[in-house]
């Protein structure tokens, strides 16, 4: 549907709940997607809600003016939106630049907007981070193309990439002009003040996915801190998109929030759900996704097989190694991490024998779409499980985690884990590093709880 107000065309879906007096809930998309990226979850969400979604100014099939785009013109779209849908109280889900959206919508409506759910929101975001962002999102156009780009956002947004969601993503970035995506990423420095966050009396959940290279998870503990009334939770298995790559639990902690709001049912649930992920996590391969073991020896899986091969020739099992637990790196950075002592020619043509040696032993097991090797770039991308990266995302929320007892548990767990699992074959400088992070944190949560 379309609505033509007077210097726009803005395009949107209204879905409908059959439940009676069901209430509203806005979903608002991120930078360079549109709407269409909440179809995973929408089906599930409007058996309890009234669902709108919407295509920001410059994305999707809205149209518009774009060059003085500022938070003020966005706000007014959306005011005009739903005057025209005579919707008057809603509760607001925002992914990314669209979570910034709904705290300005928020900022300007505050009678109107009920709960916030902010999944993967930089809420605060600092110019000197906002510019060095910019300058290296700007060296992957070519030619004022977007392609590149969006293949590299593609391969860091989402980890459960099928060719249908590679396609919905591709077509979206395809949508938007270069000059609007960046005038937009500077916006973002431009959402709120962290010390202006105690100021939002709204309850706020934060979501945010545990595989997310994009948004640390002491973001979250950062705004947590500075919101009056907040909860936080990480996502398993999930990167920036949550409810793409983990879409029953997106959809559960959607519905029991907006029911229960921060509550001890709420918490409960919350809880429950993360014991589940956790067993998940630890108990038996996962038979859709490549899997690559660390930490206790070097292995191979696929589809609950073992995969033997040439691991140890030409530093095969390194390379997967480091690519397995960092999913992108270039080409001069494996230079320097694994040649750093030879001559520069030599240590590309290095790397370019060790690139087609690992590409041969995934291509003899059908595996070789896992691996994209372009001129600059070399990217492990599709759903991938590496045991060193889930360890260390567990780490994390319990180092972050306040409730004792809790934390805890949490720990007894990692160390159980860390007890039987920590064995390596891996003895590059990246992964040594992580092993101290690991012993570190452990050592100080060990500490914490005495």
């Amino acid at each position: 549907m379309l609505l033509k107000t007077k210097d726009a065309t803005i395009h949107y879906k209204l879905y409908q709940s059959k439940k009676a007096n069901a209430e509203y809930l806005v979903m608002i998309h991120g930078l360079g997607l549109d709407l269409t990226t909440w179809e995973f979850i929408t089906p599930n969400l409007q058996q309890h809600f009234n669902i709108l979604l919407f295509d920001m100014r410059g994305h999707g099939q809205t149209n518009g003016e774009e060059e003085h785009i500022t938070w003020s013109v966005f706000v007014n779209d959306f005011k005009q939106l739903i005057s025209h849908l005579h919707i008057t109280r809603f509760h607001i889900v925002g992914l990314g630049f669209g979570g910034n959206l709904a705290l300005k919508i928020n900022e300007h409506l505050p009678d109107k907007v009920q709960k916030l759910i902010l999944a993967s929101v930089f809420i605060h975001f600092p110019k000197e981070i906002v510019e060095k962002e910019i300058e290296r999102r700007r060296s992957l156009l070519t030619s004022g193309n977007m392609d590149k780009l969006a293949d590299q956002m593609i391969s860091q947004i989402s980890i459960t990439r099928t060719p249908d969601i590679e396609a919905l993503l591709k077509k979206a970035y395809g949508r938007i002009s270069q000059l609007t995506y960046f005038n937009l990423f500077k916006m973002l420095t431009e959402t709120v003040a962290l010390e202006d966050l105690n100021q939002i009396e709204n309850e706020v959940l934060l979501i945010q996915g545990d595989s997310d290279p994009l948004f640390p998870i002491q973001q979250t503990n950062l705004y947590q801190s500075n919101l009056k009334r907040s909860v936080s939770y990480i996502v398993p298995n999930a990167a920036n998109l949550v409810h793409v790559d983990n879409p029953n639990m997106v959809i559960n902690l959607i519905r029991h929030f907006i029911t229960k709001g921060i509550s001890s049912s709420f918490s409960q649930i919350m809880e429950k759900q993360f014991t589940e992920s956790l067993m998940q996590m630890y108990t038996g391969p996962n038979e859709k996704a490549l899997e690559i073991n660390l930490l206790n020896g070097f292995q191979v899986g696929y589809e609950g097989k073992q995969i033997v091969d040439k691991w140890n020739q030409r530093k095969a099992k390194n390379i997967l190694a480091y690519l397995a637990h960092h999913k992108i790196a270039t080409r001069e950075h494996l230079i320097e991490e694994f040649w750093y002592d030879s001559e520069l020619s030599k240590a590309k043509n290095s790397l370019r024998v060790s690139l087609t040696h690992l590409r041969s032993i995934l291509k003899r097991h059908d595996l070789d779409s896992y691996l994209i090797i372009d001129r600059e770039d070399v990217i492990l991308k599709g759903n991938i499980a590496c045991d060193l990266t889930k360890f260390l995302q567990a780490l994390e929320v319990c180092w972050i985690e306040k409730d004792m007892a809790k934390k805890e548990r949490l720990f007894n767990d990692l160390i159980k884990q860390y007890d039987q699992n920590m064995s390596t074959q891996i003895y590059d400088d990246w992964f040594l590093h992580l092993i101290n992070k690991i012993d570190f944190m452990l050592e100080q949560i060990s500490v914490e709880l005495r």
